[in-house]
């Protein structure tokens, strides 16, 4: 069980992440049960069971977009024991991530642009030139 997700993303955007889930067993695992959520809300894309042939895993890809710079996003998911099932490792069963929203910072102007505006700076660099009317 793990989730692989970026450690921050930028306010605005969009952001993927996958969650595996993996039989470490030798025998086959039947209607498994999957477990999911994005700050405590559902993922929808994860199926509630599975089927898992021994050593198997199975990687769910998804996408969601970011709020405000400063939030926080918590993501969790479990794969639990069937019914029946005897797990030698439980404490492998669940997984966490965190991923903290930025903001972009600004870009570098590049050589010769006015910081912020991108706009070429002017041969005086912005001063008036002499003998012109200001």
């Amino acid at each position: 069980m793990s989730i692989h997700a970026p450690e921050t993303v930028y306010r605005g955007d969009s952001y993927s992440f996958e969650v595996v889930f993996t039989n470490h067993g030798s025998a086959p695992a039947y209607d498994v049960p999957l477990i999911g959520t994005v700050d405590r809300e559902q993922m929808k894309e994860i199926p509630a069971k599975q089927d898992f042939s021994p050593n198997e895993s199975k990687t769910f890809t998804l996408t969601r977009n970011t709020g405000k710079a400063g939030e926080v996003i918590t993501l969790w998911a479990q794969i639990e024991v069937p019914e029946g099932f005897m797990d030698k490792n439980p404490e492998n069963n669940t997984a966490t991530a965190v991923i903290r929203v930025v903001e972009k910072p600004e870009p570098t102007p590049k050589p010769g642009e006015e910081p912020q505006t991108g706009q070429r700076k002017s041969a005086t660099g912005g001063k008036p030139r002499p003998g012109k009317a200001v």
